[in-house]
Formats: structure tokens, sequence, C-alpha cells
């Protein structure tokens, strides 16, 4: 099992906070989008990235479609771009309110759903045209939005409720209580089924999803602050988690701690820690940051 990261790049360029980290289709390289309004790529081991676009606002949410010809990008001032790298003429651009940040967007390999600052649920097409809009919660926040099988959706919101969504009828529920005040981020483990969250409240959670109503299996004093993020190895049983309290911590999937990079030691992040991603052979551990900064650890053994 591996036991350790191990800082092999650093990768600087973004003049704000880096939010959001997606992996390139195909693997080698990943884009990132911060507060600056910047949507960089980058390839792995080049600590010199090139600019995708730039959105007038804060990129905080990021999917792949069309097995990457098209970016969906939300901003936190409430909009939606869907880019297409190489051809600036060709981006659309929708506007769906100053209040309505897209927090969240997932790509489902047909359709993309966005979560946004107004608890709405939105289908679009893989060609950026707008399906369906429904309110998932009464005016509280859509943070993540994770798939289930075929047919379900798993939600996260800051009204500390977790929520399924059935995509066949469009009906939501049930919903059960997570994290008090708000539930940030979810990951589902392949080979066991069960679910991870964290939240506001520095707790990771383990449920068991089988039953009509979730039990959950785990709970671990994961941070001092909110989880903004939690990333699964891809091969091994491991995860990563990021926090507001700086730290990247490592862990087994039955909870054991197995490392934590603390600010100021490890060549670790000197501020919040937003966005995880591993790489697509599981290799390296990516990690951004309110420092302006994104991390590439290795995964040592």
């Amino acid at each position: 099992m591996a036991e350790s990261l191990e800082i092999v790049e650093h990768y600087a360029g973004h003049r704000g906070a880096v939010y959001c980290l997606v992996g390139r289709p195909g693997g080698g390289g990943f884009v990132s989008c911060g507060g600056d309004g910047w949507v960089a790529e980058w390839v792995l081991g080049r600590a010199d990235g090139r600019l995708l676009a730039e959105l007038g606002g804060a990129g905080v949410s990021a999917a792949w479609l069309d097995g990457g010809a098209v970016l969906a990008v939300g901003t936190l001032e409430g909009r939606l771009h869907f880019i297409r790298p190489g051809k600036a003429d060709a981006t659309k651009v929708y506007d769906l309110g100053g209040k309505a940040s897209v927090f969240a967007l997932y790509f489902d390999g047909k359709h993309l759903w966005s979560g946004d600052g107004l608890g709405r649920l939105c289908q679009w097409s893989a060609d950026g045209q707008l399906l369906d809009s429904r309110s998932i919660t009464a005016g509280h926040a859509i943070r993540c939005i994770i798939g289930r099988g075929e047919n379900h959706l798993l939600i996260a919101c800051s009204d500390s409720c977790i929520y399924f969504h059935e995509k066949s009828s469009g009906e939501s529920g049930p919903q059960w209580q997570a994290h008090k005040p708000s539930v940030f981020t979810l990951a589902l483990h392949n080979d066991s089924g069960s679910l991870w969250s964290g939240g506001r409240d520095a707790l990771i959670r383990q449920w068991n999803l089988e039953p009509e109503s979730p039990v959950e299996e785990a709970c671990i004093q994961a941070h001092w602050f909110t989880v903004n993020d939690i990333k699964f190895h891809p091969g091994q049983r491991i995860f990563a988690s990021a926090s507001r309290d700086k730290r990247i911590r490592m862990w087994s999937v039955e909870g054991a701690l197995l490392q934590s990079i603390d600010p100021m030691t490890h060549g670790g992040h000197i501020n919040s820690v937003n966005s995880l991603l591993w790489s697509e052979d599981g290799a390296f551990l990516l990690s951004a940051g309110d420092d302006r900064s994104i991390r590439q650890w290795a995964v040592k053994s």
C-alpha cells in the first residue's frame, strides 16, 4: 500500500486562488480554474502552462464533455461557459444569475449536470443546450454532484443534506442529514460502493447506501476546518482529503491516517487547499489552493 506523498513539481502562474482541477482526457495533463478568471492547461512535469480562456470571473467548477472536445466551466458570478479549446469564437456562455454561483458540474457521458448557489439542478446537452431545470433545495447551494450507476445522482447541499436524484424521472429523494451546516464534497469508493462525504464540520463520514435509508458506517475527525475535497486513488485502497485548514491528508479506506501534509512542511500549501486530482495511472496526486499554486505529489510505497 502507498504510505506517503512527496512533492515533485510546483505549478505557478495563476494570479488568484486556484479552485478547481480536472484531468485532460487521455491523461498526461490537467486544467486549472481560478479566482483570476483564467482557465489554464498544463502538461504533467512541465512547470509552464498555457492559457485556454479568460472567463471574466472566478472559475469554481469544470468538466470535460464530448471526449475532451468541450470544456464546461462554472463561475462564482453565475455563468456557465462551454469552451472549445483553440476555437474562441465557438464558446457559449449562459448567465444563470449573479447569486447562482455554479459550484458543481458533472458529466455522465451523455448530459452535463450543473448545481448552483440557488439550489437549482440543470441538465444540459453535450453541445450546450439547456434541457431541464429544477429546484433541489429551498435556496441552499448545491456544492457537489456525482453519479451512482446509470440512473442516479448524489447531490451535496448547503442545507446539511445529501440528496438522491433519479435522472429518468427527474424526481429527487430521499435525502438525509450528513454534515452541519453544509456538505461540501462527495466521493464513491468503487470497490465497496460506499459513499464518503466531507463538510464544514471538518468531518469525513462513510455511508452504506444499500439499505433503504443510508447508514453511517464511520465518522472521522479529519481536519480542523471545512473538508473541501475527497478523492479516491484509482487503483489502491487509499484516498486523499483537502481542507481549509491548509492540510492534505491521506487515508486508508479503513479510515486510518497514513500521512498529513501540513502548511510549511513537506512543501505543503500555505493557505486553504481547494481541489485534488489523481493522475489516471495513480502515480501522482495534484492539489490546488488559495496560495495561487498547484502542487504535484508522487506516491511513495
